[in-house]
């Protein structure tokens, strides 16, 4: 496979060994094709000198050398339009160095989910903010909305902020930062806000964000970082910036809605129309709705709908485990059954990784057609590169609803995960990395750490946490993970690597 990395103004063929923009080419040695090779598969993320001089120039101990940066410095004059202020290969102070490729514009997305929102649209388009908030209820359409409007975009990164998550943490990771070095908030602040501008990111969204709201460094960032605009979503107005409220959809957008979602273009439409009026014209509650239409008629809702109201009707976005619930009664056992199993996932996950961790009967080919299934029922979502993410909302309510399921899968997927961790750990091969097995899956690796927690996978999951974060987290927060595992009930082997 041709290995090319994009430049802003031309592309880097480290096969060839060449750099092109435009009509010229220039030919790149051996180290500098090598020291490529490797920050490319960190990119955004900084990697340090210690790391590069081992990998690159196979250096195992600390030496005193300056072949790094004259490399560094070579490739600068080659890559760059003004090597003088470089914005591909950047210095990383305190750490060492890290690669920014060119993001192309994005593809208009063939099918955004967003109908109805065509004001909202402008206003977000219109609006010269530096912050503002997009908020209003839970399942209102916040997320996809500004998904839309961002689409195709350039200089946008885009941070969902998990319920609970440490807003530095998320930076950090989001950024390909390493705050290690940071002893205080301020300087904290200043390697973020120097990300923010190296890394040319014009507009920051955070979605979410109502676990970060109250956070003392968020307005500090927003006040400092002055060259980055910032778009929000939350269920709260915030105490800084402009807010949008954004409500329930029109009653034509919402039928819409119903109708394409649900594919039964022939429905009455004032059936429809009771049946979006029921559910409080929100996006969410008409879409898990329209799932259940090929086997539940709207006339069907509405006879049922009347037990509902008064949680639909609801403030707190409740209504939306109703809705849910209609969707779990409409599987057969067995595809709950998946749902459930697979709900364990914290993120994006492969296809032949979910049989893995649901067990019997459902090998790889099985899996995939459940999937498919609950994919078209609108509980899962495909994401551009193949692999399949539960929705949040789900996770939560297939824990209430079949727990001994959740539990048994639980374990699986740490069974799984600690597995392949311990692989990891057993090949001494020379430029083997655990990034490279597990480096899409690692906020599998922490859920699995987190759950082994006193028990005989915590020391071995312990270590490939420590290895997958060791440019985002603290090494006081990974030694703390290393002291707690190195308590743990765990084999002669893993103990001593941990305490190690």
């Amino acid at each position: 496979m041709s290995r090319v990395l994009t430049l802003a103004d031309g592309e880097v063929d480290l096969d060839a060994g060449r750099v092109r923009r435009g009509a010229r080419q220039v030919r790149l040695t051996a180290n500098e094709v090598a020291l490529l090779d490797y920050l490319s598969a960190s990119v955004g993320q900084a990697v340090s000198r210690e790391e590069l001089l081992r990998a690159v120039w196979g250096h195992r101990t600390q030496v005193v050398t300056r072949a790094l940066d004259q490399t560094v410095s070579r490739l600068r004059t080659k890559l760059e339009a003004d090597s003088g202020d470089p914005r591909h290969l950047l210095t990383v102070h305190g750490v060492g160095y890290v690669l920014h490729l060119a993001t192309p514009p994005r593809p208009e997305p063939a099918h955004t989910g967003l109908v109805g929102r065509e004001q909202e649209l402008d206003q977000l388009a219109s609006c010269s903010a530096r912050v503002l908030s997009v908020v209003g209820p839970c399942g209102c359409g916040k997320s996809a909305l500004v998904a839309a409007a961002t689409a195709r975009r350039t200089g946008v990164r885009s941070l969902p902020l998990a319920e609970g998550e440490d807003l530095v943490g998320a930076l950090s990771i989001g950024l390909g930062l390493s705050l290690q070095a940071c002893r205080t908030r301020s300087a904290a602040l200043e390697r973020l806000t120097y990300a923010l501008r190296s890394q040319a990111i014009e507009l920051l969204v955070l979605d979410d964000a109502d676990g970060a709201l109250d956070h003392p460094l968020l307005p500090e960032l927003i006040e400092a970082a002055t060259s980055t605009r910032f778009l929000l979503t939350a269920r709260r107005s915030p105490a800084f910036g402009e807010v949008l409220e954004l409500g329930p959809l029109p009653v034509p957008a919402a039928v819409t809605l119903f109708v394409e979602r649900s594919g039964l273009a022939a429905t009455d439409p004032q059936v429809v129309e009771a049946l979006v009026r029921e559910l409080d014209l929100l996006p969410s509650a008409i879409e898990l709705a329209a799932s259940r239409a090929a086997s539940l008629p709207p006339a069907r809702m509405l006879e049922r709908i009347d037990a509902l109201l008064r949680i639909l009707r609801g403030r707190d976005g409740s209504g939306l485990r109703e809705a849910l619930r209609w969707s779990w009664e409409g599987l057969s056992s067995e595809l709950a059954s998946l749902l459930a199993r697979i709900s364990v996932f914290e993120g994006p996950f492969r296809v032949d990784v979910a049989a893995a961790v649901a067990g019997e009967p459902w090998d790889e080919l099985a899996a995939l057609d459940g999937l498919e299934v609950l994919l078209d029922h609108h509980l899962v979502r495909r994401e551009p590169d193949g692999r399949f993410v539960v929705y949040r909302v789900v996770r939560r309510y297939a824990e209430e609803r079949a727990p001994a399921e959740v539990a048994h899968a639980r374990q699986r997927h740490l069974a799984h995960y600690a597995s392949r961790s311990a692989a990891f750990q057993d090949r001494a091969r020379p430029g083997y990395r655990l990034w490279d097995e597990l480096g899409a899956e690692v906020a599998e690796v922490v859920a699995a750490h987190r759950h082994a927690a006193g028990g005989p996978s915590e020391a071995v999951l312990a270590l490939a946490v420590c290895e997958l974060s060791r440019r985002q987290w603290p090494i006081e927060t990974r030694t703390a993970v290393l002291d707690r595992a190195s308590t743990a009930p765990s084999a002669p082997r893993e103990r001593a690597n941990v305490l190690l």
